[in-house]
């Protein structure tokens, strides 16, 4: 296939003004020469953007953004399991296993495989004393002419309203275009969820169109707005190259 493979990704895109959330569900090209991003600590470079490192960082409330690790696999399912009658109805149904500390270890196994590959970068919320409040994600990055990403996160029932989605898309966005070095960012969210889609405009993002039956969420086919913000406008090769940092 000419050195491209093909993934199929759903993400799960959670709104932080109410208890709903709108789901990502992409089939997309990737190039198996995309350069890899190394997340694995608080500081890590990322080689296709000239030794940047992403870093973690404050949010609200006492909430830090940091890379996502093996090692949150425990504490990442009791928060789903925690979560599980909130997020339900805005998720295609989960098998036991995703709520267990060993199915969470594979997923996010293969999340960071992803990230190795250039195809993922995935954060979590954590809390002070060590509890994972969301998660959010750039999926599906894909470079060449295209130079985008898909976005999606969820944020704890209890940790709602406290501005952390706003605050994690603000700041993934700018990593996304000055680390990352994409030109633009898609996420979608179900059409009757305008409190997501809020938090979307209000980051910057911008409504491109509805598209019917989009998504196969809660036991039917349905339909999603999707959105996206562009970055920056300049050539991809000269926007990636370490002298524009």
């Amino acid at each position: 296939m000419n050195g491209f493979g093909a993934i199929a990704t759903c993400v799960r895109v959670c709104c932080p003004s109410s208890a709903t959330m709108f789901d990502i569900c992409a089939f997309t090209v990737r190039s198996k020469r995309q350069c890899p991003i190394s997340l694995s600590g608080a500081g890590c470079p990322v080689p296709h953007s000239g030794g940047m490192k992403i870093d973690s960082g404050e949010m609200a409330a006492g909430v830090t953004l940091r890379p996502l690790g093996v090692g949150d696999a425990g504490r990442l399912a009791e928060a789903y399991v925690v979560n599980r009658g909130h997020l339900a109805p805005w998720e295609p149904v989960r098998p036991d296993s995703f709520f267990t500390p060993d199915g969470q270890r594979e997923r996010i196994e293969g999340l960071l495989r992803q990230r190795d590959e250039g195809a993922a970068v995935p954060w979590v919320f954590e809390e002070a004393g060590g509890r994972i409040v969301g998660a959010i994600t750039l999926t599906g990055i894909t470079r060449g002419p295209f130079c985008s990403a898909h976005l999606g996160y969820w944020v704890a029932a209890d940790r709602q309203g406290r501005g952390l989605a706003s605050a994690a898309v603000s700041r993934v966005c700018g990593l996304a275009r000055d680390v990352v070095g994409l030109h633009r960012i898609e996420a979608s969210t179900r059409v009757e969820n305008t409190g997501s889609q809020r938090v979307l405009e209000k980051c910057g993002f911008e409504l491109i169109g509805t598209a019917p039956k989009y998504l196969y969420i809660n036991g039917r086919w349905q339909d999603s707005r999707l959105f996206q913000r562009i970055l920056h406008d300049e050539d991809p090769a000269l926007w990636s190259a370490p002298e524009r940092r």
